[in-house]
């Protein structure tokens, strides 16, 4: 087993079922459900929507291309912000990655100092039982946040055709905004300083631009026309797409994708973390997996709806994969309807701490105060 690692105290909370708890001890994985069959039946696609809506409007200026290393005209600043958009829009429309893409949901516990103290337990939430754990028939594990993002983030055999993230949701539309524009500032100087070193592509998308504007191939013809009008927006736009499928194009954007490796990766894991300003109050932590041409990876499980993909993330010991990584877990909550008169209580506690001793995971008491802490519900819910 590896020694205790470095751990900063923060927990986040993960709701689930029975057989969400066993899998986790047993199998030493967490499930990751695909976005579309989430709670949120806005999942993934208003993440899209927002992107795609704010690059549209997102402005580019000079200053951000200075990266590039030479004067910037407006032409080619032009290109360079349509070339942008028409890579996030294309990104998009070319494959449905909502197919390829799971999410493990948890839920963070607000600063203490801004709510009381009997408000500011994640892991005993009545609106949590009710959704994600068969309305309190399940239980509550406390994972220790950053050993959490530390593990699942770890490469791990087999995943070459995925990656795996971890982050807050995004309710607020400045901090989408600003990812957007994070995105942007990576994307644009990446393809201005490609558009500078091919001639030939840059001929292309000038008389490309001349039959948008003017309907004939002579770059000469739209000298009189104004560049930041709303026909040349969306003329430009449109001759990059022109442009986007010729022999040209198609080695340029594997030169793009050396310098913006993760541009694709980017674009697939964002739309998952951004939510609905109406969740806000809960407060999610997630970690995102994509798999994409990676179906073998992908497993399923029914419920009252029918069949829901899910992958299973690892959080095994990396020295020994027959165990948890050691401090991982620091806490187990079993759901109200699971912990009904004291006997109820104390056999479903008893319970959880005989699956722990099972696996070899080590249980709070006395004599092991660092071990997992197992407790009964709060929350005064009836069957």
């Amino acid at each position: 087993m590896e020694p205790m690692q470095e751990s900063n105290g923060d927990l986040v909370y993960h709701y689930t079922t029975p057989a969400g708890l066993k899998g986790i001890i047993k199998d030493r994985c967490v499930w990751a459900t695909n976005v579309n069959h989430l709670n949120d039946a806005s999942e993934y696609q208003h993440g899209i929507d927002f992107i795609r809506e704010e690059a549209a409007v997102r402005e580019l200026h000079p200053e951000e291309l200075a990266p590039a290393g030479s004067e910037v005209t407006k032409f080619m600043r032009d290109c360079a912000r349509a070339a942008s958009i028409a890579m996030i829009q294309h990104h998009f429309q070319e494959k449905d990655y909502s197919r390829s893409v799971f999410a493990a949901s948890f839920f963070v516990e607000p600063p203490r100092s801004t709510v009381s103290e009997e408000m500011s337990d994640a892991g005993d939430v009545l609106e949590q039982w009710r959704a994600y754990s068969q309305g309190g028939r399940g239980f509550s594990v406390g994972f220790d946040r950053y050993l959490l993002e530390r593990r699942v983030s770890a490469k791990d055999p087999g995943t070459a055709n995925g990656k795996t993230a971890c982050g807050n949701c995004i309710y607020d539309t400045e901090e989408k905004k600003s990812e957007v524009d994070e995105i942007f500032r990576c994307l644009a100087p990446a393809l201005f300083k490609l558009l500078q070193g091919s001639k030939k592509l840059v001929e292309e998308l000038r008389h490309a631009l001349a039959v948008e504007l003017c309907g004939v191939a002579d770059p000469s013809a739209i000298t009189e026309i104004r560049h930041n009008s709303p026909l040349a927006t969306a003329a430009y736009e449109a001759a990059v797409e022109r442009c986007h499928w010729t022999e040209e194009l198609r080695p340029f954007m594997r030169e793009m994708e050396k310098i913006f490796p993760d541009f694709a990766g980017r674009l697939i894991a964002l739309p998952a973390l951004m939510k609905d300003p109406s969740f806000k109050t809960e407060r999610e932590w997630r970690i995102i997996r994509f798999t994409v041409g990676a179906p073998s990876q992908i497993e399923f499980r029914t419920d009252k709806s029918g069949l829901v993909p899910y992958v299973e993330i690892p959080v095994s010991d990396t020295s020994d994969p027959s165990l948890i990584t050691e401090g991982l877990i620091k806490r187990i909550v079993v759901g109200p309807f699971g912990s009904g008169t004291p006997r109820e209580r104390d056999n479903a506690v008893a319970a959880i701490k005989m699956l722990l001793e099972k696996h070899r995971i080590r249980v709070q008491g006395p004599e092991c105060p660092e071990g997992v802490l197992v407790q009964s519900s709060r929350v005064p819910l009836r069957a």
